[in-house]
């Protein structure tokens, strides 16, 4: 078997005093398909929002290609810390310098007397002098500043969705997604956006340079869409199409992340058995084709038993079982879960 990928170690999520998924371990080998099944309520997509960064973690880690993920920092938030800390640093030696600026707020404050209490403040605080005001002033202004740029560039660099798409995450959701009002075209072209270069000016001013990349995005977007059967409805809007082409465009648009890891949440649910088979056939389709890691949450057990070749079982949040399909299906905690106990066991 390959190396894992993806690993999760001791997962956890609690919203409040509900734990929804209970120190969870999973690895996921490099270019196989596997599944994550379970009753209702069991925690499966919740554990698909912490992967991809709509949750974070309560406890534990998820290491993608060998990194936490939550460690991911990108260029725009190396460079927004960069800017903070030198600004601070810069206002510090303002301060300690005795910048008149400051003094010449104090004063203005102190004789400005709009209110009774302003008067009385900044009578009091001219019992220290202007300039050591000043500077007291300054050091809380640079505090808030410091703080603020550590707060954005703190919220830039945790995990979150788009990081995580960048770095080879893709995914379906298990209720439809889709940018209903856009054509069929335009939603794979959303998915093709974060890998596009041209800037503000080169778009506005539609540089050569734009025109090639978008001519390049629009024709990757048709052959995804010649791929999943839909290059006939590409000018059609996404929310005239069948329920099961809907979910065939969902998959279009998370390919054109490119990823690395596709998961799939419940990607048969509510298809006919016809429609049912032919998806199958695509995810298969798709790890050969796109050599990406499939993960998947499926209820229809001859989904999973076809094309799963790892099987990870979670009940009331915690994992009860896991091994290859026919381990699985065999594994008494499963069967507990799925039917429930026994006549002889129920007191």
């Amino acid at each position: 078997m390959s190396l894992a990928n993806l690993s999760l170690r001791g997962v956890t999520k609690r919203f409040g005093g509900l734990t929804a998924v209970s120190s969870v371990d999973l690895d996921v080998a490099e270019g196989s398909i596997a599944a994550i099944i379970g009753p209702n309520g069991a925690g499966k997509t919740t554990l698909f929002n912490l992967i991809t960064g709509v949750y974070a973690p309560s406890e534990g880690s998820i290491s993608f290609e060998a990194r936490d993920v939550r460690r991911a920092l990108d260029r725009r938030a190396i460079e927004l810390g960069t800017s903070v800390a030198a600004g601070c640093a810069l206002l510090g030696v303002a301060i300690a310098a005795g910048v008149p600026a400051f003094e010449a707020l104090v004063s203005g404050y102190r004789y400005a007397e709009p209110f009774a209490w302003g008067a009385g403040l900044g009578r009091a605080l001219s019992a220290f002098g202007e300039r050591a005001v000043g500077v007291v002033l300054g050091a809380l202004a640079g505090t808030a500043v410091g703080a603020g740029g550590y707060a954005v560039t703190w919220r830039r660099g945790r995990v979150r969705p788009h990081l995580l798409a960048r770095q080879g995450f893709g995914r379906t959701f298990q209720n439809i997604r889709l940018f209903k009002d856009m054509s069929v075209l335009g939603n794979v072209l959303v998915g093709l956006h974060p890998r596009l270069e041209a800037g503000f000016w080169a778009s506005l001013l539609r540089l050569p340079s734009q025109r090639r990349e978008e001519a390049g995005a629009r024709a990757e977007a048709t052959g995804l869409l010649e791929f999943v059967g839909l290059a006939d409805r590409r000018d059609a809007l996404a929310k005239n199409l069948p329920y099961g082409d809907q979910r065939r465009l969902e998959i279009a648009r998370a390919l054109a992340l490119r990823p690395k890891v596709l998961l799939l949440d419940e990607p048969t649910s509510g298809m006919n058995p016809n429609e049912t088979q032919a998806l199958t056939r695509l995810i298969g389709e798709i790890r050969e084709r796109f050599r990406v890691t499939v993960v998947l949450i499926e209820h229809h057990m001859k989904v999973v038993m076809g094309i799963s070749e790892r099987v990870t079982v979670l009940d009331h949040g915690a994992k009860i079982a896991e091994g290859t399909p026919a381990e699985v299906s065999a594994h008494p905690a499963v069967i507990e879960a799925y039917l429930g106990k026994g006549d002889e066991d129920v007191e």
